[in-house]
């Protein structure tokens, strides 16, 4: 769930034409997601197995944002697993 919510918060910055890409579980909670402690950790777990690369800001008090490594898989996950569905 966290890995198509980065790729889809990847693709709504494209479309705003935005350089930071949005915090994953912000966009799960807008879909009536509760956060757990598992969801928390999902994001760096996915660092960690090397799916997602972390993205740096300058700003320290930002909410840590990730990228899909790869663009192929991104685009699948934002085609065939929408996080509306």
């Amino acid at each position: 769930m966290v890995f198509s919510a980065v790729a889809e918060a990847q693709e709504i910055a494209a479309l705003n034409d935005d350089r930071v890409v949005g915090d994953p579980l912000t966009l799960l909670k807008q879909y009536g997601v509760v956060e757990t402690e598992a969801l928390g950790q999902a994001g760096q777990r996915l660092v960690t197995w090397k799916f997602l690369d972390e993205e740096k800001t300058s700003d320290s008090s930002r909410v840590q944002s990730y990228k899909v490594k790869i663009e192929l898989v991104r685009r699948w996950l934002v085609k065939y697993f929408p996080l509306r569905e």
